[in-house]
């Protein structure tokens, strides 16, 4: 998001449901309770003649569900930087925070810090192996670089996501060449593919999460 393109994403346009670009602007619009306090806040921003660039994760989980489920669309506010060709400057986390409370709701926050090395191995293993019930950690260095660690709870969910869409693809195929596809039957007590090989393609497309908590429930 451009600061210097702020009031753009308050102009009242259409957008069609499959437009995945739009996502930004349609929750971002449906967050902000006073426009004309964030189109002064992005102004305040350029105020020095300097651009800034404002950078968003967008969780939209109506129309592009997350493996990791959230009950409604948001944004979270990652960084914020100065338009410099040279070199990104990346604004304080104060000044960040306080820019978040006027634009979303929702900004990174900090999780944990480590002394060392080792203790940075520990936090690795521990976000890999213990973490059951987000993404994973960005860990970031003094000199800003950054590297993300996902938990293996994430990447499980994430195969049989593929494996159920892959399995959409086949059936969506056969359909359309009018084949009828025989499914499997499940005993209740087999895999996560198992389970998706027994199900018919409008079962399917209910999404990864509502079949997976199917799937859960039936065990």
């Amino acid at each position: 998001m451009f600061c210097s393109k702020s009031n753009a994403i308050f102009e009242d346009d259409e957008f069609s449901d499959d437009d995945f670009s739009m996502c930004f602007p349609r929750i971002l619009r449906s967050l902000v309770k006073d426009k004309d306090l964030v189109k002064k806040t992005l102004q305040e921003l350029n105020s020095s003649g300097i651009g800034h660039t404002l950078v968003f994760e967008v969780l939209d989980s109506e129309r592009d569900p997350h493996i990791v489920e959230y009950d409604r669309p948001h944004l979270v506010l990652l960084d914020v930087f100065e338009n410099n060709i040279n070199e990104p400057i990346r604004l304080s986390d104060p000044e960040r925070e306080r820019i978040a409370k006027k634009i979303s709701e929702q900004t990174k926050s900090l999780v944990f810090e480590v002394k060392d090395f080792n203790e940075m191995l520990e936090k690795v293993d521990f976000v890999k192996n213990e973490v059951d019930d987000y993404e994973g950690v960005v860990f970031e260095d003094a000199t800003g670089f950054m590297f993300k660690v996902k938990s293996d709870w994430y990447t499980s969910r994430k195969r049989m996501r593929s494996k159920l869409q892959s399995r959409l693809v086949f059936l969506r195929t056969e359909k359309n060449k009018g084949n009828a596809i025989p499914l499997k039957e499940y005993s209740g007590s087999g895999s996560f593919e198992d389970y998706v090989m027994s199900l018919p393609l409008e079962s399917l497309e209910r999404g990864f999460l509502k079949v997976y908590k199917d799937f859960e429930n039936s065990n």
